[in-house]
C-alpha cells in the first residue's frame, strides 16, 4: 500500500523501517507546530522500535493534534491505538486510516 510516508506491505521490516523514518520526519514538524501553539507533545523518537509504548504515545499526539489544529474533528474516532502489527487486515485497516488522519491536519495547517 502506498502510504503518505512510503509502500507499506504487510510483513516487510525494511519497509517498516523507511516507513519509520519518514514518519518520524513529519511529526518533528507537527512537534514543533504544536510548541509554537504552547501545547506540550510527549517526548518520543518515533523511529525507535514498534511497542505498546509507541503505540500509546503516537495514539495521543495524535489526539492532541487533532484537537489543536482540527477541532472539528472528534479525536475520539482515532483509533490508532490497535496493534497494527497483529494481523494483515489490522495492519491496512491501520494505516489507511492513519494516512486519512495525516490528511486531514495537512490540510488543517495548509500544508500540501
Amino acid at each position: 500500500m502506498m502510504t503518505l510516508f512510503g509502500d507499506l506491505r504487510w510483513e516487510d521490516p525494511q519497509g517498516l523501517r523507511q516507513w519509520l523514518a519518514a514518519h518520524d520526519l513529519k511529526h518533528q514538524a507537527l512537534a514543533q507546530a504544536l510548541g509554537r501553539a504552547g501545547v506540550p507533545s510527549p517526548a518520543f523518537l518515533l523511529a525507535d522500535e514498534i511497542d505498546e509504548n509507541w503505540i500509546d504515545t503516537h495514539a495521543t499526539v495524535h489526539n492532541l493534534l487533532a484537537l489543536q489544529f482540527a477541532p472539528d474533528t472528534d479525536a475520539g474516532v482515532y483509533d490508532l491505538l490497535a496493534d497494527f502489527q497483529e494481523d494483515q487486515p489490522t495492519f491496512y485497516a491501520w494505516h489507511d486510516l492513519h494516512n486519512q488522519i495525516h490528511q486531514r491536519l495537512d490540510q488543517a495547517l495548509g500544508i500540501t
